[in-house]
Protein backbone atom coordinates (compact mmCIF):
# COMPACT_ATOMS: atom_id res chain seq x y z
CA UNK A 1 0.00 0.00 0.00
CA UNK A 2 1.48 3.32 -1.18
CA UNK A 3 1.89 6.45 1.73
CA UNK A 4 -0.99 8.25 -0.31
CA UNK A 5 -3.30 5.47 0.20
CA UNK A 6 -2.23 5.15 4.18
CA UNK A 7 -2.70 8.44 4.92
CA UNK A 8 -6.00 8.84 3.10
CA UNK A 9 -6.95 5.54 5.33
CA UNK A 10 -5.86 7.19 8.28
CA UNK A 11 -7.78 10.50 7.54
CA UNK A 12 -11.24 8.93 6.95
CA UNK A 13 -10.68 6.25 10.08
CA UNK A 14 -10.06 9.71 11.93
CA UNK A 15 -13.31 11.41 10.97
CA UNK A 16 -15.29 8.65 10.97
CA UNK A 17 -13.82 7.83 14.08
CA UNK A 18 -15.05 11.03 15.79
CA UNK A 19 -18.91 9.94 14.98
CA UNK A 20 -17.85 7.68 18.61
CA UNK A 21 -16.75 10.48 20.67
CA UNK A 22 -19.06 11.92 23.47
CA UNK A 23 -20.69 10.59 26.42
CA UNK A 24 -24.97 11.61 26.30
CA UNK A 25 -25.90 9.02 23.69
CA UNK A 26 -25.44 5.47 23.18
CA UNK A 27 -24.28 6.21 19.72
CA UNK A 28 -23.58 9.27 17.27
CA UNK A 29 -26.87 9.89 14.74
CA UNK A 30 -27.87 11.40 11.51
CA UNK A 31 -30.30 14.34 11.69
CA UNK A 32 -32.16 14.85 8.57
CA UNK A 33 -33.52 18.65 8.46
CA UNK A 34 -35.97 20.29 6.25
CA UNK A 35 -35.11 24.09 4.72
CA UNK A 36 -35.75 25.79 7.85
CA UNK A 37 -33.25 23.37 9.52
CA UNK A 38 -35.46 21.71 11.93
CA UNK A 39 -34.63 18.12 12.63
CA UNK A 40 -37.57 16.08 11.05
CA UNK A 41 -36.06 12.64 11.61
CA UNK A 42 -32.88 11.16 13.88
CA UNK A 43 -31.24 7.80 13.16
CA UNK A 44 -28.88 6.58 15.28
CA UNK A 45 -25.63 4.51 14.59
CA UNK A 46 -23.90 1.01 15.61
CA UNK A 47 -21.50 1.84 17.88
CA UNK A 48 -18.95 1.78 16.65
CA UNK A 49 -20.33 3.88 13.38
CA UNK A 50 -18.01 2.76 10.82
CA UNK A 51 -15.67 0.29 9.91
CA UNK A 52 -11.99 0.63 9.50
CA UNK A 53 -10.77 2.58 5.69
CA UNK A 54 -10.13 -0.08 3.16
CA UNK A 55 -8.61 2.05 -0.03
CA UNK A 56 -10.17 5.40 1.71
CA UNK A 57 -13.57 4.50 2.36
CA UNK A 58 -15.29 3.29 5.43
CA UNK A 59 -18.64 1.91 5.72
CA UNK A 60 -21.48 2.32 7.92
CA UNK A 61 -22.32 -0.39 10.33
CA UNK A 62 -26.50 -0.68 10.74
CA UNK A 63 -28.10 2.36 11.17
CA UNK A 64 -31.50 2.16 13.41
CA UNK A 65 -34.61 3.48 11.09
CA UNK A 66 -36.08 6.22 12.66
CA UNK A 67 -40.23 7.67 12.38
CA UNK A 68 -40.25 11.27 11.06
CA UNK A 69 -40.95 13.72 13.23
CA UNK A 70 -43.12 15.98 11.46
CA UNK A 71 -44.08 16.85 7.88
CA UNK A 72 -41.25 17.95 6.03
CA UNK A 73 -39.68 17.99 3.17
CA UNK A 74 -36.23 16.80 3.85
CA UNK A 75 -33.17 18.91 2.33
CA UNK A 76 -29.88 18.21 4.53
CA UNK A 77 -28.60 16.21 7.23
CA UNK A 78 -25.39 15.92 9.82
CA UNK A 79 -23.73 13.31 10.76
CA UNK A 80 -23.81 14.03 14.56
CA UNK A 81 -21.11 12.41 17.62
CA UNK A 82 -22.65 11.01 21.04
CA UNK A 83 -22.78 14.65 22.45
CA UNK A 84 -24.80 15.98 19.26
CA UNK A 85 -21.70 17.88 17.53
CA UNK A 86 -21.95 17.94 13.91
CA UNK A 87 -19.13 16.16 12.37
CA UNK A 88 -20.56 16.92 8.42
CA UNK A 89 -23.34 17.22 6.62
CA UNK A 90 -24.71 17.64 3.54
CA UNK A 91 -27.31 17.50 0.58
CA UNK A 92 -30.54 15.04 0.62
CA UNK A 93 -31.78 13.69 -2.13
CA UNK A 94 -34.35 11.34 -3.75
CA UNK A 95 -32.39 10.81 -6.64
CA UNK A 96 -28.71 9.37 -6.77
CA UNK A 97 -26.35 11.70 -7.79
CA UNK A 98 -28.30 14.67 -6.70
CA UNK A 99 -27.27 14.60 -3.36
CA UNK A 100 -24.77 13.01 -0.79
CA UNK A 101 -27.70 11.03 1.13
CA UNK A 102 -30.18 9.81 -0.73
CA UNK A 103 -33.99 8.95 0.53
CA UNK A 104 -36.49 6.84 -0.72
CA UNK A 105 -38.49 9.89 -0.79
CA UNK A 106 -37.52 13.74 0.60
CA UNK A 107 -41.53 14.26 1.30
CA UNK A 108 -41.65 13.09 4.93
CA UNK A 109 -45.13 12.90 6.49
CA UNK A 110 -45.19 12.67 10.31
CA UNK A 111 -44.67 8.96 11.64
CA UNK A 112 -43.78 7.30 8.38
CA UNK A 113 -40.31 5.04 8.53
CA UNK A 114 -36.92 6.64 7.60
CA UNK A 115 -34.15 3.89 6.80
CA UNK A 116 -30.77 4.57 5.28
CA UNK A 117 -30.25 1.76 3.83
CA UNK A 118 -26.44 1.82 3.44
CA UNK A 119 -23.58 4.49 4.05
CA UNK A 120 -20.14 5.37 3.53
CA UNK A 121 -17.57 8.15 3.92
CA UNK A 122 -14.76 8.64 1.10
CA UNK A 123 -11.55 10.56 1.53
CA UNK A 124 -10.64 11.42 -2.16
CA UNK A 125 -7.34 11.61 -3.55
Amino acid sequence: MNKDMIARNASCDAITGLVNTGTNYSSGYVGIFNADTTMVARLFYSNPAYSSAVDSTAYAYPITDATALRDATAVSYGVFNRDSTRIWQGIVSSTPGAGDLVLETTALKQGMKVTISSAYYVVPA
